[in-house]
């Protein structure tokens, strides 16, 4: 017998995937797909009403041009955007964002702009935007931020201003 993880099994020409609401997460096991195609998927399309990307969703999705953020999303697991190197975009992360995970964006190298912190967010994972070297300009932290993990904006160089905002109670290495 095959399990869902098998149900696309070898289909490792898929470019392009639509998730809709359904219960409100893209989780490991609706995710499997990119286990087949991370070198050929090219757009991931969230329809709003999905609250959560679960860790690891598009790790290594080297060739990810696309995605768009479902506007109501609230968390990104870890890795769960890890090492997706051609999304070449300006990164609008969505007022509702409470969480981002560790290594989230790690190597998101061609993400660009200004970087702004939704106000709901308290804690940003370790490592979270580590080499994101094209985000440039400002980097604007919301208001309820209070912890930032070791290592969460290193290698980003292009950034060129920074307000530390007085309810910062932790800033990692």
């Amino acid at each position: 017998t095959y399990g869902y993880e098998s149900s696309f099994k070898e289909c490792n020409n898929i470019q392009e995937l639509e998730y809709t609401k359904g219960n409100g997460e893209v989780n490991n096991d609706n995710v499997r797909i990119t286990e087949y195609s991370k070198g050929t998927l090219k757009k991931v399309i969230f329809e709003d009403g999905i609250k959560e990307i679960y860790p690891n969703a598009f790790e290594s999705c080297s060739n990810l041009e696309t995605i768009n953020l479902p506007n109501d999303l609230e968390k990104i697991g870890s890795y769960a955007f890890c090492g997706c190197a051609s999304w070449n975009a300006e990164l609008k992360l969505p007022e509702t964002l409470k969480e981002i995970g560790d290594y989230a964006f790690l190597g998101c190298s061609t993400l660009y702009g200004d970087i702004k912190i939704p106000e709901n967010i308290e804690m940003i994972g370790a490592y979270a935007f580590i080499d994101c070297s094209g985000l440039t300009g400002k980097l604007t932290l919301g208001s309820k931020l209070k912890v930032i993990q070791d290592y969460t904006f290193a290698g980003c160089s292009k950034i060129e201003e920074l307000e530390i905002l007085e309810n910062i109670e932790e800033i990692g290495r």
